[in-house]
Formats: C-alpha cells, structure tokens, sequence
C-alpha cells in the first residue's frame, strides 16, 4: 500500500484532532475575520487547524512534500518541499464563509497524491461529526466503518449540488428552469459537496468558478474508489500539480449524470 495501515490511523486521528480544534473556535464573536482576497475570509480557526495538521504530518512523513490553503500565506505557492514523489494537499477549512455563519456544511479536506494520483483522501465534518476517508485501495469509511455507496436518488435526472453563491449569481438558471431535474442542493463548501457525492447522496457536483487542488484533493481519492469521474469545467480531468494548483471548475460524478448534463448544455446552448 501508499501508506501503512499505522499510518493511515495516524491521519485519521490527526483529521479529527484538527476538527476539534475547529470547534474549539465554532460560534465564538472574536474570530478575528480578515479577507485573503475578496469574498475568500480566513479566521483563527483556520490557522488552529492547519498548524494541527502540518505539525502532525511534517513530524511522521518528514521526507513528504506539503501543499495548504493557509501556508500559501507565508509562503510561495503554500509548499513544504519534500524528498520524494509523495505530496500532502490540505484545506483545514473548506467552507469558512459557513463556518463564521454556523452553518454546518465546512469540512477538514486532506489529500494524499502519490507520483500525481490521489491515493487516498480525508474529509471531516465536525459540526455533523461525519467522518469520510478511503482510498483505491483500501475502500471506502464513513466514521471509520467500511461501506458501499448508497444510491440515494431514484429520478431520471441526476440530483446536483450546487454552490450557493454561484446560484444567487445565476450560474444554474438554465438547471433550476428545468422541471423535471430535482431541486439542487446549494451547499458552500465544493468539499463538502464532493463528499456527499462520494458516500451518494447526491449524482453530480458542478461548479463554475475557478477552484484550487487543496480545495478537492481530499474528495478525489474517495471518488477514485467509487469510479466517479472528476473533471474541470472543460471535462478534462483534474492535475494534481502543485506547481500550477488552480483549476477551471469542478464537474464531478456519476458517468451517467455527467453525460445528462452535457445532453442538457447542448441543449440549452450553455457553456460552463
């Protein structure tokens, strides 16, 4: 295997110490807001999370490689450089604008890409205390129980999830114009939103907007194990590149939803 099993129990309990410490800060006043960018806050418990995380995997993968969100603060590209081909991408909080809101769709996303392929993936939701992990080649976990993926959605059409900011905007007016597509679901987080694809309450997740690696990486193992398909918004499939971490958009599911929704841009004359 990637890892060994001691290894990877050594993760799993480093993504829930890192969810604990998200919620040592949950619904607090002074969270000492501040925008990176526009629109792209970062709070004190996002720095909490990811010095649990990068303490923990630089102490027992000394030699790996280390991509975060919140490193990209200090430093160029966000990068620990390592000795070898193996490559952590972290998001300590995915869905901060929800987290500050209390809105408990965010979740702890990390990634493990080994010579450029997602091997295995972490993605914890402390406030639902939900706890997705797997790989290739190990299955798939929900809250550290081997299951398969539910087959939640009975209609033709694929059930959707959406990004909440990007509907008020109007991205998927020519989606929720359609009668007979269930009613997306419009969720802040895209991993948290991968995640619900991954265990399958969901078909497909689309996203217009540019996205970066630690962003999905902790998804795109789990899907990997499900045979799901994860593409940009162009429906070429995800680089797991440190060098040039931005992607175009997210397009990611069931082959049998993906190809429904390219039925229904040629239809519509859409492009993502």
């Amino acid at each position: 295997m990637s890892l060994s099993r001691e290894d990877i129990a050594f993760v799993d309990d480093l993504v829930l110490k890192a969810g604990k410490k998200l919620m040592e800060y949950y619904g607090i006043k002074d969270l000492k807001i501040r925008e990176k960018s526009k629109n792209n806050p970062v709070t004190l418990a996002d720095f909490a999370a990811n010095e649990v995380l990068i303490k923990g995997l630089m102490q027992r993968f000394p030699n790996d490689s280390i991509l975060s969100e919140e490193e990209s603060q200090k430093m160029a590209g966000g990068i620990h450089k390592g000795e070898n081909h193996r490559l952590w991408i972290l998001d300590p909080l995915d869905g901060t604008k929800e987290f500050i809101e209390k809105n408990p769709q965010f979740t702890v996303s990390v990634g493990f890409i080994s010579s450029g392929e997602p091997m295995l993936g972490w993605l914890y939701n402390p406030a639902q205390d939900i706890f997705y992990s797997g790989g290739i080649e190990i299955g798939f976990f929900k809250n550290g129980k081997k299951c398969t993926r539910k087959q939640q959605n009975k209609q033709d059409k694929p059930l959707l999830a959406i990004s909440r900011t990007e509907a008020k905007k109007g991205y998927f007016d020519f989606i929720l114009e359609e009668k007979d597509y269930p009613k997306p679901l419009q969720i802040g987080s895209i991993a948290w939103k991968l995640a619900l694809l991954a265990a399958g309450e969901i078909d497909l997740v689309v996203s217009r907007k540019p996205k970066n690696l630690w962003d999905v990486a902790g998804a795109a193992a789990l899907l990997k194990t499900h045979s799901l398909l994860f593409m940009d918004k162009e429906f070429k499939p995800w680089v797991f590149n440190p060098d040039r971490p931005l992607i175009s958009g997210v397009v990611a599911g069931t082959k049998e939803a993906i190809e429904q929704l390219k039925e229904l841009l040629a239809a519509k004359q859409v492009k993502l």
